[in-house]
């Protein structure tokens, strides 16, 4: 009953029909016999007219207090999607999945290293939404946004370089895809949040930040790795091995946070403190609603107390034109 009925407790006064019939019946039984003791000619038909009056306009207004009833209960059955304005932070992670976050000059390496930081922030967001997208030579939205933070955390642990096929590093293009993440809907903060050791090989991620600043978006750059960095294996164009040395590119991501102007900034996941900073940021007061993203929607009950209540009228109406119908016809008799 609680399903169908948002107010259930209403349709108790549907019962008030049963006493409001009675009433009519010892009116009408009154009214009959009056009209007995005034005409008792056989065959003129007034108590049969009078009986039809009755019953018709009984009919239409128990129906007409049902519906009134039914509609004050909020019935609702089936479902409709309705965008949903959402409250509050609202934050993406995007993890460079690339083959140099796989350099080992931070323990393990920068990749754990950067999942395992990612987890920890997650951890004390409890009132924030969350998307998390991989970068590599192509970006992935991997969980859109959602409040199910146990999805973000299960994907930090299983981090890989091969969870994406495409090689290089296309860093702006995984900032373009974080930023349109975001539901339209939104109205508290919206931040990026990149782990990456700011090695791209396509794209420009300086103005891929400065387009999303525009958007209302804050974007914090958390820089995974060392200056000196190490070597990681690559294959050469001959089919051999060869090694490359993988170094933080900490110039190329703090000129993107400068791009982004005050809704930029840069941060050495080694620095002390680092994680207070990128909370600090992720909670921060919010600015103008972003442009992009697509609207966050939800499924809700269809109220139905509309057509109930349009019922009720017209059963109201019923009950007035079969009462002139009927003084018309003891009229015209």
């Amino acid at each position: 009953m609680t399903a169908l009925f948002a107010r259930p407790g209403w349709l108790a006064c549907a019962l008030a029909v049963v006493p409001a019939l009675a009433f009519l019946a010892a009116r009408y039984a009154r009214s009959a016999r009056a009209l007995e003791a005034i005409d008792s000619t056989p065959g003129t038909g007034g108590r049969g007219t009078l009986a039809a009056a009755v019953a018709t306009r009984a009919v239409f207004l128990s129906l007409a207090w049902i519906s009134l009833s039914v509609a004050a209960a909020g019935p609702r059955w089936g479902t409709e999607l309705v965008a949903e304005r959402t409250e509050g932070s609202c934050v993406s992670f995007v993890m460079d999945v690339s083959r140099s976050m796989t350099a080992t000059d931070v323990s393990p390496d920068r990749l754990t290293f950067a999942a395992r930081y990612a987890s920890a922030v997650l951890s004390r967001l409890d009132d924030a939404s969350v998307s998390v997208v991989l970068a590599k030579g192509e970006a992935h939205l991997a969980i859109p946004v959602t409040s199910d933070r146990l999805a973000a955390q299960g994907l930090f642990a299983s981090l890989s370089p091969a969870l994406l096929t495409a090689p290089g590093s296309n860093l702006a293009a995984a900032l373009e895809t974080a930023a349109g993440s975001f539901p339209s809907s939104l109205s508290g903060t919206r931040t990026v949040a990149f782990f990456t050791d700011g090695d791209e090989t396509s794209g420009d991620v300086a103005a891929a930040a400065r387009e999303a600043a525009a958007k209302g978006v804050t974007v914090v750059f958390v820089g995974i790795g060392t200056a000196e960095g190490a070597d990681i294996p690559l294959a050469d164009a001959s089919g051999g091995t060869g090694t490359y040395r993988a170094t933080l590119r900490d110039r190329t991501l703090s000129a993107a946070a400068k791009a982004a102007g005050s809704r930029g900034a840069y941060i050495d996941a080694r620095d002390t403190g680092s994680a207070l900073r990128l909370l600090s940021a992720i909670r921060g007061t919010g600015g103008p609603k972003a442009a992009g993203g697509s609207p966050a929607y939800k499924t809700k009950p269809v109220d139905r107390s509309p057509g109930f209540l349009v019922a009720a009228l017209a059963f109201f109406c019923c009950s007035f034109l079969s009462a002139v119908a009927t003084s018309r016809k003891e009229d015209f008799e």
